[in-house]
């Protein structure tokens, strides 16, 4: 009998922590998910009206904050870096729009940190021409589930077609 309830006590506890862990990784996928959607998505009107004021105005700024802070760790290092609005700032400039087709992200498995792989289907557009190409990189999340890294692997394309 003691057996039978240690047995049931273990079942439960390893469903609890699955189901835990599960939540986290659909978390960890929600803000992944929504920073890739910033990416690669525009620029709508507000964008291309802050851009056009150029690269310090406050309204960038506070665009910045105001889409990304949730999600990064450190936002101004990632801005430094070119890790936000890459993309979308060269497609605002040369009369391209940017839409994300289809998103996969996938945990990497055994590694010790939140490292997620991600591949993007982004579609560029520009007057009557549409074209998509792949976006592939890795993402790590800090403890708390925010972006603390970002390494675009495969955005060249991408990069070289919007300024062409």
């Amino acid at each position: 009998m003691k057996n039978r309830i240690l047995v049931v006590l273990l079942l439960l506890f390893v469903s609890i922590f699955a189901a835990g862990c599960s939540q986290e990784s659909e978390s960890n996928k929600n803000a992944i998910e929504t920073y890739l959607e910033k990416e690669f998505n525009g620029p709508n009107d507000q964008l291309s009206t802050i851009l056009d004021q150029g690269p310090h105005s406050t309204e960038l700024d506070e665009y910045l904050e105001e889409n990304y802070g949730d999600i990064i760790t450190d936002l101004d290092q990632f801005i430094n870096s070119n890790y936000v609005l890459v993309f979308l700032r060269d497609a605002h400039f040369n009369g391209y729009q940017l839409g994300s087709k289809n998103i996969n992200i996938q945990k990497t498995e055994n590694t010790q940190s939140n490292l997620y792989d991600y591949e993007v289907e982004v579609e560029y557009r520009k007057d009557e021409q549409t074209s998509t190409t792949i976006v592939s990189g890795k993402i790590n999340l800090d403890e708390n589930g925010d972006i603390s890294r970002i390494r675009k692997m495969d955005g060249q394309k991408l990069s070289e077609e919007l300024n062409n």
